[in-house]
């Protein structure tokens, strides 16, 4: 889609933080992990990493 579309249409991108407080009719929420560097994707038990994520989807759904 070109650039001009993107302003036309108000199509923003960012992490939920830069969304708190805003409203939208329509959003596409993505909680993807990646790996550091090349390897396979890490399994993540560390504590409160899933409690973050919880988190960071609160704060996007609301």
């Amino acid at each position: 889609m070109p650039t001009t579309e993107y302003v036309q249409r108000r199509v923003l991108c960012g992490d939920p933080a830069q969304f708190q407080g805003d409203e939208r009719d329509v959003i596409f929420l993505s909680m993807v992990d990646v790996p550091e560097g090349d390897g396979p994707l890490p399994l993540r038990n560390e504590e409160g990493y899933e409690y973050m994520f919880k988190k960071r989807f609160n704060v996007a759904a609301s």
